[in-house]
């Protein structure tokens, strides 16, 4: 009687497992290999990630019972650096894996500041090739006053910077400063600023 007792509380418990399943978890770690920081959101959790710095996450999937159940879960991971355009992707993350994803420069960018002592009324760019700048990248209607900043992204090559500045809507161009993915040039512009060979 006691070994028929002991097989039978052993089947209940082992369909008992069946039913509720074990917990499967899986690991993210988003690592940002960017020169800039990146900011934005992992599985919908603010981040700030410093260059080199790795976000572990642990991912529950869900339960198993038996062969039923998912093994698998998306992760979603948006924002941008100054080296890295605004970007939305979907990580798959599988259950008792570690998934690694790298955020990676995929542009340039000029760091322009007024060092100036007249405001700023817009700021535009053009490839070194083109005979047309392109819009004004200063927010219409406010004032870009001496010491404000402006992150600028850009293709890696040769471009040409136009600076309207002053009541009297005067003009100056800076020209000829390349660019490479990752990199960041300072642009303290005041009028008759010429790039540098290193910054």
């Amino acid at each position: 009687m006691k070994r028929k007792s002991y097989r039978a509380l052993f089947a209940i418990a082992a369909i008992g497992a069946l039913i509720s399943g074990c917990s499967q978890n899986g690991t993210l770690n988003v690592k940002n290999n960017c020169r800039t920081e990146f900011v934005g959101h992992i599985d919908n959790q603010f981040v700030q990630l410093a260059p080199g710095q790795v976000y572990p996450l642990d991912v529950y999937i869900g339960k198993s019972a038996g062969l039923i159940g998912p093994k698998e879960y998306d992760i979603t991971i948006e924002g941008s650096a100054w080296t890295k355009r605004q970007f939305t992707t979907s990580v798959t993350v599988k259950s008792d894996e570690t998934t690694t994803y790298a955020i990676t420069d995929d542009t340039g960018a000029i760091l322009f500041w007024n060092a100036y002592n007249l405001q700023v009324n817009a700021v535009s760019v053009r490839k070194c090739t083109d005979t047309d700048f392109g819009p004004n990248l200063v927010t219409t209607g406010r004032p870009f006053s001496p010491g404000d900043k402006l992150v600028i992204q850009l293709d890696a090559g040769c471009w040409d910077v136009l600076v309207n500045y002053g009541r009297q809507e005067l003009k100056d161009i800076v020209e000829s400063d390349t660019l490479a993915v990752g990199r960041i040039d300072t642009m303290g512009w005041f009028p008759g600023y010429t790039p540098t060979a290193t910054r």
